[in-house]
């Protein structure tokens, strides 16, 4: 599966450095400290009329505002936008298909920076939805993986607070989808650029193929299982398969025993003789009352050697309103948390293991 996302992945053109980004910028670059304002987006959400307070900050502040926002929609290509309202500006970038929403965001912070950076104003605010690409503004750490239009971002801000110590740059973020006029203008331009012909010359950090290998990796494993379920696997996709990268147990509180002993019986893969004769590990399937075949549903069910644990079992499979003829893939397809230890406990007063 890694040598087919490679393949994929190298029918691209690679641009190629001898260091990594983060070598690229000098120490102060790295360090600077960045002017974040996160808490009066936060406050915004709880505004009725978010766009007036935009207003009022503005006047307050004599600051000028620049908008951006990245956009990336499936089977597209990716659109980044930096608009300045108040000069009719608008910035707008195509990226390659494979760029995450996350470096959009990060080339149209750049775009905002560099306009900012060359233009006669001294107050400006640039206000972002993206909060991940915010906060790695104001991150200081030294990281290999740190994207280069952050970098170069900070490297621009550095350089306007060294050089033109009049001039004020500050970053906000504001919620997305909340009616902030500027926010959503950016919004509209960043998916025009998705349906452009012509890909703008922006390099992709390497960073950004992580989430292609990952989906590549998914969607051939996914191929694959269904492929073998011709030859193997029959009950677990009859019954429990579905197309998802989480467990049946994720975010659940479950003992592990709890979840093995599930996944064993899912699996179809169990100390019993029916599974142990399959890898002949015993001569016979056959269960010890000689009427049946020794699978769960048979020791569960129909065994008459643990008749009287079974009217037990029955009793409280009927308090939850579970009613015959029961099949255990039906109990263990979604896990019945109750029914599953009622089932536990009725195989332990057999002394039968899974």
């Amino acid at each position: 599966m890694l040598h087919l996302c490679i393949n994929e992945i190298f029918q691209l053109e690679f641009f190629s450095e001898r260091n990594f980004n983060i070598y690229m910028f000098d120490y102060q670059t790295i360090i600077a400290s960045v002017d974040v304002n996160v808490e009066f987006g936060l406050n915004l959400k709880n505004d009725p009329n978010p766009n007036v307070k935009i207003l009022e900050l503005l006047c307050n502040t004599n600051a000028q505002a620049l908008y951006t926002d990245g956009s990336k929609i499936a089977n597209s290509l990716v659109g980044s936008a930096c608009i300045f309202p108040q000069a009719n500006l608008q910035i707008g970038k195509t990226l390659n298909a494979n760029a995450s929403v996350y470096t959009a965001e990060c080339v149209a912070l750049l775009d905002a920076i560099k306009y900012v950076k060359d233009s006669e104003y001294e107050n400006f605010i640039i206000m972002s939805d993206s909060l991940s690409a915010l906060q790695n503004l104001i991150n200081s750490q030294f990281c290999i993986r740190k994207n280069y239009y952050i970098l170069k971002t900070k490297e621009i801000y550095n350089n306007i607070s060294l050089t033109s110590p009049n001039k004020s740059v500050k970053f906000y973020w504001v919620p997305s989808h909340f009616g902030i006029e500027g926010n959503e203008a950016a919004d509209v331009l960043a998916k025009s650029f998705t349906n452009k012909i012509n890909v703008d010359e922006c390099n992709i950090p390497y960073t950004d193929f992580f989430e292609v290998f990952k989906k590549e990796s998914v969607l051939n494993t996914l191929s694959k299982a269904v492929e073998e379920s011709n030859t193997k696997g029959n009950i677990y996709f009859d019954y429990y398969y579905f197309t998802s990268t989480k467990p049946w147990f994720a975010n659940k509180t479950y003992s592990r025993n709890y979840i093995t002993s599930i996944n064993r019986c899912r699996s179809n893969h169990y100390s019993l003789a029916a599974s142990l004769a399959r890898i002949q590990i015993l001569d016979s399937p056959i269960c010890e009352c000689k009427e049946g075949i020794e699978d769960l549903n048979h020791i569960i069910w129909q065994c008459s050697l643990f008749d009287n644990e079974r009217n037990l079992l029955l009793k409280k499979l009927f308090k939850l309103k579970l009613q015959l003829p029961l099949r255990i893939e039906n109990i263990i397809d979604k896990p019945n948390s109750f029914a599953c230890k009622f089932v536990a406990k009725f195989l332990l007063a057999c002394k039968k293991s899974v």
